[in-house]
C-alpha cells in the first residue's frame, strides 16, 4: 500500500536511515530529495534503477521524456505506486507477466487518473486533474539485490502492437540484463532522481517549476 505523508527511506537510497525507516518530510531540509518525494505522493518499496549501457545511456530515461504527456503521466504513476509498492509481485495481476530468465514485463493499460482512483485515493485531491487518455506500455525489469528493480526497457504498445515489434523490445531487453550480468555497463541513475525532475518541471513547458 502505498503511504501518505510519509517517506520510506532505505540505506539504498543514500540516506541516513534504517531499512523501512518511517521519515516525516519535515525532518529533512526544505530543497531535498525527500520533501520532493514527499510532494509528489511517493513512497519506494522497491528501488528503482535505470539500466545504464557502456556509453553511459539510460534508454528507459530516454523512452520516459520521450512519451506525450498522458503516458508520461501514466507511466510515472504506475511506476512509483504500483511497481514500487508491488515489486515482482505485480506478475499473476493485472500489470505483470515472467518472461523467463530473470526478464518480467510491467503491464500498463490505465492512465494516471485511474492509477491513483484505484491504488493512491488519497492522493486525487493533491492531484485531481491528471492527464486521461488511451494508455497501452510494457516496461521491462529485472528485480535483484535487497528490493531493487533494474529498469531495462520501456515500450509503448499503442503505437505499435505489432508481435514484431514487441518481441524487438523484449530481445533488447534482455541484451541489456546480459550486459548488466556481465558488468559491461555502469550502474544507472535511480527513478526517484528522474522523478523529482518531473516534479519540478512546468507541464507542457520544459521549464522548472516554482519550489
Amino acid at each position: 500500500m502505498v503511504r501518505d505523508h510519509s517517506l520510506v527511506l532505505t540505506v539504498a537510497s543514500g540516506f541516513d536511515a534504517e531499512p523501512g525507516q518511517t521519515v516525516s518530510a519535515p525532518v529533512l531540509a526544505p530543497d531535498t530529495l525527500g520533501v520532493a518525494l514527499e510532494q509528489g505522493g511517493l513512497a519506494l518499496d522497491w528501488e528503482l534503477e535505470f539500466f545504464r549501457d557502456a556509453d553511459g545511456l539510460e534508454p528507459v530515461v530516454t523512452w520516459l521524456d520521450n512519451l506525450d504527456a498522458v503516458k508520461r503521466e501514466a507511466a510515472k504513476r504506475g511506476l512509483s505506486i504500483v511497481l514500487a509498492s508491488q515489486g515482482p509481485a505485480v506478475v499473476g495481476t493485472e500489470y505483470g507477466k515472467n518472461l523467463g530468465d530473470g526478464l518480467f514485463e510491467f503491464r500498463l493499460r490505465i492512465d494516471a487518473q485511474v492509477i491513483l482512483q484505484k491504488h493512491a485515493p488519497h492522493l486525487l485531491a493533491k492531484f485531481p486533474d491528471p492527464p486521461h487518455g488511451e494508455v497501452l506500455l510494457r516496461v521491462y525489469f529485472h528485480p535483484h539485490g535487497e528490493k531493487l528493480i533494474l529498469l531495462l526497457g520501456g515500450y509503448d504498445k499503442g503505437r505499435d502492437a505489432s508481435d514484431k515489434a514487441e518481441q524487438k523490445q523484449i530481445k533488447q531487453a534482455r541484451k541489456r540484463l546480459k550486459q548488466w550480468k556481465r558488468n559491461q555497463a555502469g550502474k544507472g541513475s535511480r527513478f526517484r532522481t528522474w522523478w523529482i525532475r518531473q516534479v519540478r518541471t512546468k507541464p507542457g513547458t520544459g521549464r522548472r517549476g516554482a519550489r
